[in-house]
């Protein structure tokens, strides 16, 4: 029924978009479009993704879960495959968990390696998200952007921080631990929570590495989004296209839609109509990043059935990989 619902949701959605975009008007968008900033979009998503695999790598072995980074970039993969037909992204973190605790007999562990990584995510969509749109501001409040950023900066990264202090943990011990929890669900929750501890013991020098590889990545694909702007001809500012994008980012972790489709769509419409971009032309930019991310999906689902039928693959699908050398 769920599903169903979110079925609906995204028909009505897409069919909302469409009755105010004529397909003729989207099909004309497409016809100028630039090859070279659309390949050079994908060719650097690409790296976008190597480093989002590096970064989960590391994440997973904090957690003694010990996978390479090219195991973990397939997986990655994957789930583009699988959120074409999933609402949300947060239904591919449940075909991540699948795949990264598969074999090792970790799920809690996975699954705390998960969480973590979007906690970081959000927390990195947010600051860049509204560093960007203030970025974006006129210069009439050009006297109020530097404190502004520093203030959002500093309040996102504090919030990060308290979330692993002995204070934090503590709370969250008395907070599951009230009668109205059960006891199974409350025994789940404390092993979850004991294994997310784990990364505040890992000290300054994990955490900022895990930032540097975080921003690094979402300033890729902001680049990567640029260039198809360009592709398209739309005359948008990068720092306009960076909040944007956080914007719709954080919007499709909602599990709402199946694969964000009339969600993306019409977010992007929304959001790029201030900028004096038709609506044709937004919707086109919204079918080339989903695009690329077709391209991803394919070669997972293409990585994933290769290793499926081939011979003896159902066999060794399960073992545990050799731990990256480059991880220890």
């Amino acid at each position: 029924m769920v599903f169903l619902f979110k079925s609906i949701l995204s028909a009505l959605l897409m069919g909302l978009v469409f009755y105010h975009v004529p397909v003729t008007d989207l099909l004309q968008s497409f016809q100028g479009v630039v090859w070279d900033w659309l390949a050079a979009a994908l060719l650097i998503a690409t790296v976008s993704e190597w480093v989002n695999a590096k970064q989960m790598a590391l994440i997973l072995q904090a957690q003694s879960i010990h996978l390479a980074t090219a195991k973990v970039c397939r997986i990655n993969l994957l789930t583009y495959f699988y959120s074409l037909f999933l609402p949300g992204t947060l239904a591919g973190g449940a075909v991540r968990w699948y795949h990264f605790s598969r074999g090792n007999q970790r799920p809690t562990e996975a699954l705390a390696a998960i969480l973590f990584n979007r906690l970081l995510e959000t927390a990195l969509l947010i600051i860049l998200g509204l560093l960007f749109w203030l970025w974006e501001q006129e210069a009439a409040q050009e006297v109020l952007r530097g404190p502004a950023l520093i203030l959002v900066s500093a309040t996102l990264l504090a919030l990060y921080a308290f979330s692993f202090t002995r204070r934090f943990y503590t709370w969250m011990h008395g907070l599951i631990t009230l009668r109205f929890i059960p006891l199974w669900a409350s025994g789940r929750l404390q092993k979850l929570l004991d294994c997310m501890r784990t990364f505040s013991g890992l000290g300054l020098p994990f955490h900022v590495a895990m930032i540097v590889l975080g921003l690094a990545r979402n300033l890729i694909m902001i680049i990567s989004l640029y260039f198809l702007a360009l592709s398209l001809e739309l005359g948008l500012s990068l720092a306009a296209l960076a909040w944007v994008r956080c914007c719709i980012t954080l919007l499709l972790i909602l599990p709402i839609s199946i694969g964000g489709f009339g969600l993306r769509e019409g977010a992007f419409v929304l959001l790029l109509a201030p900028y004096g971009v038709a609506p044709a032309q937004a919707l086109a930019l919204s079918f080339l990043q989903l695009s690329r991310n077709l391209v991803f999906a394919i070669i997972g689902g293409l990585s994933e059935a290769w290793i499926l039928w081939r011979p003896g693959g159902n066999s060794t699908h399960h073992k545990q990989p050799e731990p990256d050398k480059d991880l220890s």
